[in-house]
């Protein structure tokens, strides 16, 4: 179960978003207070300008003073480097894996069936 979310949306000096970070804080098994970084995405007209940079530097610091020990975040392999610059490192790589959603609601159990 998730506690508390907190996200920051950067706006143009016209009211436009164009930058979005997300992050939602919970305790984990061990009792560690933990992040799970959601999002971080930047309108490509804005990206190379640091705003990527600023949004990491702000929700970092917020989880910081909400008492969170770690973030764990998931990311896509071009985005590695953008991450390491602030410390992340691998941890554990993940496979995707695609099926029509048609193909698992004719295969998964209910929960109204589940007992």
């Amino acid at each position: 179960m998730r506690g508390n979310v907190i996200c920051y949306v950067a706006l143009d000096n016209t009211g436009n978003v164009v930058g979005y970070v997300d992050a939602s804080i919970y305790e984990a098994l061990d009792g560690g207070r933990t992040a799970d970084m959601g999002l971080l995405a930047i309108d490509p007209e804005h990206q190379g300008k640091g705003l990527g940079k600023a949004l990491m530097g702000t929700v970092v610091g917020a989880l910081s003073r909400l008492g969170v020990r770690r973030i764990v975040l998931d990311s896509v392999s071009c985005l590695e480097r953008f991450y390491s610059r602030f410390g992340f490192r691998e941890y554990r790589r993940w496979v995707t894996i695609r099926t029509p959603i048609q193909t698992l609601q004719q295969e998964l159990p209910s929960l109204e069936r589940w007992r």
